[in-house]
């Protein structure tokens, strides 16, 4: 027989009953301000997920309804440079209340 590595004989001692399962939560009621904003509890949920291969990658990230409001030279710009840089593209302050979307088309 095989020696067992040390990590594993941890693993071996512990059963699935002693471990409880909770049910999935959405991500506003840990913090409420991602239903603030169109679409960021999504984006926010598949940014953080368990396990890696289920992680929204960047690339896909980009193509999120969450960024479906910003003009469309943003999409033009040359690496490096700041997307604020573009007309009608700023920040919104987090002590505003409002409920549209930070990018938003006016």
């Amino acid at each position: 027989m095989q020696p067992i590595p040390l990590s594993w004989v941890f693993h071996l001692c512990l059963s699935a009953d002693r471990f409880t399962v909770y049910s999935p939560k959405k991500l506003r009621q840990a913090w409420n301000k991602l239903g603030y904003v169109d679409h960021a509890e999504d984006l926010a949920s598949r940014f953080l997920q368990c396990f890696p291969k289920q992680r929204l990658s960047a690339q896909a990230a980009l193509h999120h309804q969450y960024f479906s409001n910003l003009p469309s030279r943003v999409w033009e710009l040359p690496d490096m440079s700041s997307m604020f840089t573009v007309a009608g593209v700023k920040l919104q302050n987090e002590s505003e209340d409002s409920k549209t979307n930070s990018h938003s088309k006016h």
